[in-house]
């Protein structure tokens, strides 16, 4: 059982999203929609997929279990009941992220510290030894999710969060989150215009967040194929052979598809704006495919054209 997570408001467009990667992989999925997310049954081999091709996600989760707890004494025994040295090794790097919703233990920071003890402690016992915590790149997160009388425990498989593409080098203020982009796109049925070879353009383009995610829509781009880095590469259970395969297939989709990529334009007053703009088009590898121009929304394009 895994849990995608994602924005409030984008759960239908997920759940449509993995349905549909499913049926493109040929691997059976069962999906139930929760608030903030998709629930779904399915192997890893789906998992793996829906982190490198889900654009709506926030993370994906592999659930380990679901248990009844109030207080912080039931919440140590039933994480330390797990048996951590099959996901990570004593000498390997932790983080726990703990949420709290409607939960009597609403202290999310001291659920997360007896979170913590509990395996660091499993580690001490049997091996003489513990984990180290790290918040940034750690081998393995876990995530600790407390609501109402019980909790759910995963393994967070993405790591960094998945609107993280890998391509992003310079931002503008305030700038459109990525999965949100793709959402807008699913939303303005983007799917309909592309697939009959019609243009794009974003005014507003800012550091091109939207063009990016349209050109990779349109040219079958996976959204996380530029990642190095996923949570599960650190995991003991990761198969390596089989996310090679998922990330060869992904990248012979591409040099498929981006032959077929629309005319995307953009354009934006601020200068950093687009300067910015051009260099994560370039770090996207689609710098033959959108085009850029400084210039004022409220004149023709043509004009700068």
């Amino acid at each position: 059982q895994f849990f995608a997570s994602c924005a409030k408001g984008l759960e239908d467009l997920l759940q449509e999203e993995l349905v549909h990667i499913g049926q493109r992989a040929g691997v059976p999925v069962s999906v139930a929609p929760a608030r903030g997310g998709v629930s779904f049954t399915s192997d890893l081999a789906f998992a793996y997929r829906a982190c490198m091709w889900s654009r709506v996600a926030s993370r994906i989760l592999f659930k380990l279990k679901d248990f009844d707890v109030t207080d912080d004494d039931e919440l140590y025994t039933e994480v330390g009941s797990v048996d951590w040295s099959v996901h990570l090794d004593a000498d390997s790097s932790l983080a726990i992220d703990c949420f709290s919703a409607h939960s009597k233990l609403n202290n999310s920071h001291y659920a997360m510290l007896r979170s913590k003890d509990a395996v660091v402690d499993q580690f001490q016992q049997s091996a003489g030894r513990r984990p180290d915590i790290e918040r940034e790149q750690p081998d393995v997160r876990i995530n600790v999710y407390l609501h109402d009388d019980g909790c759910s425990l995963y393994i967070d498989l993405s790591g960094d969060a998945l609107h993280k593409r890998g391509y992003r080098k310079e931002t503008v203020g305030a700038p459109l989150r990525e999965t949100l982009a793709a959402g807008l796109l699913y939303r303005s049925k983007w799917a309909d215009f592309y697939t009959h070879d019609k243009p794009f353009y974003d005014p507003m383009c800012g550091s091109a967040t939207l063009l990016v995610e349209a050109a990779m829509m349109a040219s079958d781009t996976a959204p996380g194929l530029l990642r190095q880095r996923f949570g599960f590469h650190g995991w003991k259970q990761h198969d390596d052979g089989l996310w090679r395969e998922i990330r060869d297939e992904a990248e012979a989709r591409r040099e498929a598809g981006i032959r077929s990529c629309p005319v995307i334009i953009g354009s934006d007053i601020d200068e950093k704006a687009v300067g910015a703009a051009r260099k994560n088009i370039v770090a996207a590898g689609f710098e033959a495919s959108i085009r850029v121009y400084l210039h004022d929304a409220t004149e023709p394009l043509k004009k700068t054209i």
